[in-house]
């Protein structure tokens, strides 16, 4: 259990990641952006970002954001295995990934006021 002053700092912590998601939302963009013209790297880009995403988001309290993270990630591992590639499944993981993100960046704007 936490006590008070690390419960501060780690909502401090919270804070500043909360604060990173519109760059990590633009690199899931960027990413997505690169699937349309370069199927096989945009795919292992954005599946970069969605691991990264899923291995951080549970770390710093935000477990949803680590659970949606993870079913983009294997979708992606799912299509990279299909021939013709399917990108609406991918899409459809990313809308849900990237509307938490900002569910969880509007709160925090929210509460800052």
């Amino acid at each position: 259990m936490l006590n008070s002053e690390e419960q501060a700092q780690f909502a401090q912590l919270q804070a500043l990641y909360i604060d990173s998601l519109p760059g990590k939302k633009a690199e899931l963009h960027s990413a997505l952006e690169q699937v349309r013209t370069a199927p096989d790297e945009g795919l292992r880009a954005l599946k970069v970002q969605a691991h990264r995403i899923a291995g951080s988001g549970g770390g710093y309290g935000f477990p949803e954001l680590s659970e949606l993270a993870r079913a983009l990630e294997l979708q992606i591992i799912a299509q990279l295995e299909r021939q013709p590639l399917s990108i609406e499944p991918i899409e459809q993981a990313l809308e849900q990934l990237l509307t938490l993100m900002d569910r969880l960046y509007q709160q925090r704007q929210s509460n800052e006021c």
